[in-house]
């Protein structure tokens, strides 16, 4: 069991969920939002070549926070939160909008399944570039090339990075938690032949089970869930961030996103979820252009924004 799963169950049987909750809605009006990555069963961190980080819950552990959810708050969609910002519409007591980033495959598998028995609406923030495709996330693509190398050194001369490789899995998510910070801030063409020749230094097994470990959400998927109560909202489009684009290069992101969605579920796009979602990751030059292509309402990751 995870930490997350842990801190979860021992906030329901405790009992302090429900307390924690009317506190904080006796003393602030808010509009809270679950942010979910991945809905997946744990495994070994030696049988798992992804970023274990970007695993929110297990199924079991979803639905019982989907239970709760339903219980105490009146889940929203964005077109309500639209509604209601444009004066068309009140919010109902005690919101809450649930979310997911990137697009995995899982959210149609183990979430959505979930959010149907619960009849809660969620929105889920697709890199519209790695939909339909059977490679995953580049960051995904990088932590298996880091964790199964059986090479005994790991280098990206571009950034002047040089470490070894032990074969311990807790070195190796460091070597991984490294390069991943580095590399998602630099240009997108950069990162790209990064990647490519970490391809051809360390070799990848084709495995099949392995490769279904990490898919993103194919298109078919998206437009079943678009018609059933999930709002397919942009990401990006290479889930590169934002501030690291060219004005040209940040209009395309945008542009190239919110066309392709709406070409395929026939429904408007009018949000978005920065892409990593810190501090550094959004400006008012990329809030001018969201605004610019048709975008009304923004997500990052940071609390209380």
């Amino acid at each position: 069991m995870g930490k997350k799963d842990l801190l979860a169950l021992i906030l329901i049987k405790t009992g302090a969920l429900h307390l924690l909750h009317k506190c904080r809605l006796a003393f602030k009006k808010e509009l809270p939002v679950l942010t979910y990555h991945r809905i997946l069963e744990t495994q070994a961190p030696e049988n798992y070549p992804y970023d274990p980080e970007v695993i929110d819950a297990t199924v079991e552990s979803f639905d019982k926070q989907m239970q709760l959810v339903k219980k105490y708050y009146n889940p929203i969609s964005i077109k309500d939160l639209e509604r209601h910002l444009e004066g068309k519409a009140k919010l109902p007591q005690n919101p809450i909008l649930i979310t997911f980033d990137d697009g995995f495959n899982d959210n149609y598998h183990n979430a959505y399944p979930i959010l149907k028995k619960h009849n809660i609406p969620a929105t889920i923030f697709i890199a519209t570039e790695y939909i339909g495709g059977k490679q995953s996330f580049w960051f995904e693509h990088l932590s298996r090339i880091i964790m199964t190398s059986t090479n005994t050194q790991f280098s990206i001369a571009e950034i002047n990075y040089n470490r070894e490789l032990s074969e311990h899995y807790t070195q190796r998510r460091e070597v991984y938690n490294e390069c991943v910070e580095i590399l998602k801030y630099i240009d997108k063409s950069t990162c790209s032949n990064i990647m490519s020749k970490l391809e051809k230094d360390h070799p990848l097994e084709q495995n099949e089970n392995i490769n279904k470990m990490s898919r993103p959400l194919t298109w078919e998927q998206c437009i079943e869930m678009s018609n059933n109560n999930i709002t397919i909202a942009s990401h990006g489009t290479s889930h590169t961030i934002l501030t690291q684009l060219s004005d040209d290069e940040l209009k395309q992101e945008l542009l190239s996103s919110k066309n392709i969605i709406e070409e395929k579920t026939q429904k408007p796009v009018i949000s978005l979820s920065f892409p990593n979602g810190q501090h550094a990751d959004f400006d008012k030059r990329v809030i001018k252009a969201l605004t610019k292509q048709g975008y009304k309402i923004y997500f990052s990751y940071l609390h209380g924004n």
